[in-house]
């Protein structure tokens, strides 16, 4: 086996734990059941030790493809071959109702034959604890027990399994149509009897589980053009969230190298203050405050443990634990040799300044957001701001976590001109009690302090500590937090120094190769720069729902007309095959017609400014701009024959009219069908149909922007 790509994977879970499933069927990374458990699967760490569970077809020159079924964390990976495709949907089974929610730990697999007959293998190898705890595997009731030290696991499934060193193992044959289902889960003991999960089962947790996550994304309150990437991006974040603590991890996985071969290899699977207070802002910002509410329930139980000399950890575990060890497991290579693999994280005694700074932030906008303060907690808050007005100019080992020398990182002391910012607004808001005279002067000290040590004539740029000439990207977040505005002059010498050694490197981190590898000389906190990185990956991380999924190449496109079909339900995308060929309208017409406020010409979006909002957008693209409507927006509204829902259109009867909506790229159509009713259509509404019936997909103009009914929500989704 070799290694996968990172961003060959693609990430589920159920709000305790997570698993990553490789482009190739695999799952090479999963901690059963708490995210910060010993794993079960870490092949992702060593490809023979680890542990995997794999279910992929045993053919050669075979092609796969990942997508998340919109509005989901449930995964879809397809299998693409001359003699057939084939469908593996994962998820981890979650309910909307409280009683649930205690179920064991599961993971489901389901395969389907979708075109043409193909062999499956299965192999599921368990490495329990890190590949150091030895385990048991029998055939019980008609499934495979993996008997281990703490932790038993159950492998039921619609196709036996036998038992080969350990593992269990499978060989099956799908037909079109066929499936097999496979469940892993936990259970209390080996003496008892299990009954298999049945086909009918797995349905029900299939339903729930895309109900859970469709009706939690329904309350984003965003509806801008980037919907579609804001919502991918959240339903990412929850599922860093630890549901029954309210902690949020900073990643699911440990000891994944900075680059290949390199030491730099950390256990991320805690909380840290500072990530999980940048993970509060960005569900606050599209409104999901109920993940905010709960974090700061597990914040407020870590203030009211404040260390002896009145200072707040770095990091804790998802439980509130303080302890974290760390720990080298030298029996494990590393993903492609970067070792050493550690476990628990030696940063939790650090002292990391910034965290105040963020901490307070946080704290700001859920009051501001969410609900108002408690004045509990503002005492708590209070007591970390004494401390930091007495300890402020300390030096510490700043956002990078260093392991040499304290410095004095000018990150740092932005944070700290944060924390007392936001302070004083919250009491000014709220009339709440507080020293606030003492405030504004260690605010105003410390903005002078960093303007004056913290800024390098001779570099012409903020540098990463005082008196060094490192930059650090870290300090771009100083517009973010309002510590200095977006134009002023020393932020774009900053900026422009920053990115210059990166021109040639676009997307990419460099660090310096000086006497001290723990400084760094330029880091980026985000992947690219403005201007794009090249191909967008393949890794469901990187890969829009709708837009961007790419069809298979023509050989499979053209195998038979059922193939077609089903490949239909999801939009060809800018890069499908014969895109290039199509007809595009003069410029000078686009431009007219922008100026017009119209769209002109057989059904093409050609106006250079969005269909609803305010703001313009650029123009399209030349490859968006060919698409026309017919030939674009032809699959059905609600899910596919396999599934997976179609382009984000939406129809339901208002006033006895359809309501239909269609959102490609950055532009966006939305209005009423009249007399166009469900009835009418009980196999399903097809918008080009609409289009076409009602005369808007035929040459002229189709109507005025502003006349356009504007809706902001998917009545059929909501």
């Amino acid at each position: 086996m070799s290694y996968l790509p990172i961003e060959e994977h693609g990430i589920i879970g159920d709000l305790r734990s997570v698993a990553l499933v490789g482009t190739d069927g695999a799952i090479d990374w999963c901690c059963a059941p708490r995210i910060d458990s010993p794993s079960v699967f870490a092949a992702l760490l060593d490809d023979e030790r680890g542990g995997t569970w794999e279910i992929c077809p045993s053919l050669d020159a075979l092609q796969s493809r990942q997508m998340y079924l919109p509005d989901t964390n449930v995964l879809i990976t397809r299998f693409l071959h001359p003699d057939g495709m084939a469908e593996l949907v994962d998820f981890m089974p979650l309910s909307a109702k409280p009683a649930k929610r205690e179920r064991p730990w599961r993971l489901v697999r389901v395969v389907t034959a979708v075109r043409g007959a193909l062999p499956f293998r299965l192999v599921c190898r368990p490495a329990f604890d890190y590949g150091r705890a030895r385990h048991e595997a029998t055939v019980q009731d008609g499934g495979v027990l993996f008997r281990a030290p703490g932790l038993t696991l159950l492998l039921t499934g619609t196709v036996p399994a036998r038992i080969d060193a350990g593992a269990a193992a499978a060989e099956f044959r799908l037909e079109r149509g066929q499936r097999a289902s496979f469940v892993l889960e936990s259970v209390a003991g080996a003496g008892d009897s299990f009954a298999p999960t049945g086909d009918g089962e797995i349905q029900g947790l299939f339903d729930e589980t895309v109900s859970f996550w469709r009706t939690w994304l329904s309350r984003s309150r965003y509806a801008g053009r980037w919907r579609e990437s804001v919502d991918r991006s959240a339903l990412a974040l929850k599922l860093l969230t630890f549901e029954p603590t309210g902690a949020i991890v900073a990643a699911p996985t440990t000891s994944l190298p900075e680059r290949v071969g390199g030491a730099r290899n950390w256990d991320y699977r805690y909380t840290w203050i500072r990530d999980a207070s940048f993970t509060l802002f960005a569900l606050l910002r599209i409104g999901l405050t109920e993940e905010a509410g709960a974090f700061m329930r597990w914040l407020e139980a870590r203030c009211q443990e404040i260390e002896a000399d009145g200072t707040l950890q770095v990091v804790y575990g998802v439980d509130g634990r303080h302890d974290l060890d760390e720990t080298i497991l030298t029996h494990l290579r590393g993903y492609r040799g970067s070792a050493p693999v550690r476990i628990g994280n030696e940063a939790y005694r650090q002292l990391q300044l910034d965290i105040y700074g963020e901490l307070m932030d946080a704290a700001y906008l859920y009051n501001k957001h969410a609900a108002p303060l408690s004045f509990d907690m503002w005492a708590n808050l209070r007591t970390l701001l004494e401390w930091l007005e007495r300890n402020w100019q300390k030096p510490d080992s700043g956002i990078w976590e260093i392991r040499g020398e304290p410095r004095q990182f000018v990150h740092s002391k932005v944070m700290c001109w944060v924390a007392f910012e936001r302070a004083m607004r919250v009491a000014r808001a709220r009339g709440l009690p507080g020293p606030y005279e003492k405030w504004r002067a260690a605010r105003d000290a410390i903005y002078q302090d960093t303007l004056e040590k913290g800024w390098n004539a001779k570099v012409g740029a903020f540098t990463q500590y005082h008196g060094s000439s490192s930059l650090d990207a870290g300090l771009l977040l100083m517009p973010a937090v309002k510590f200095m505005g977006p134009t002023d002059p020393r932020l774009l010498a900053t900026l422009e120094r920053i990115r210059a050694p990166l021109r040639s490197r676009r997307g990419r981190s460099r660090r310096s190769g000086g006497q001290r590898r723990d400084l760094q000389r330029v880091q980026l906190l985000a992947g690219g720069l403005p201007g794009g990185s090249g191909p967008p990956r393949r890794g469901p991380a990187h890969v829009r729902e709708d837009p961007d999924l790419r069809q298979p190449r023509r050989p499979f496109r053209r195998a038979d007309r059922a193939f077609r079909r089903i490949a239909g339900q999801f939009p060809a995308g800018p890069h499908a095959p014969g895109s290039h060929q199509r007809g595009d309208q003069s410029r000078s017409r686009a431009r007219s017609a922008a100026r017009r406020g119209l769209l002109t010409g057989r059904g093409r979006f050609s106006s250079g400014r969005s269909a609803v909002g305010r703001s313009p957008c650029p123009r399209l693209p030349r490859r968006l701009r060919s698409r026309s409507v017919s030939a674009t927006i032809r699959a059905r509204s609600g899910a596919g024959r396999s599934g997976v829902s179609s382009p984000r259109d939406s129809w339901s009867g208002l006033g006895g009219c359809a309501h239909v909506e269609y959102e490609y790229g950055r532009v966006r159509l939305a209005f009423d069908a009249p007399g166009t009713h469900r009835a009418d259509h009980p196999g399903g509404l097809s918008i080009s149909r609409v289009l076409r019936s009602h005369g808007r997909c035929r040459g002229g103009l189709l109507r005025r922007r502003q006349d356009w009914p504007v809706s902001r929500s998917h009545p059929s989704e909501r």
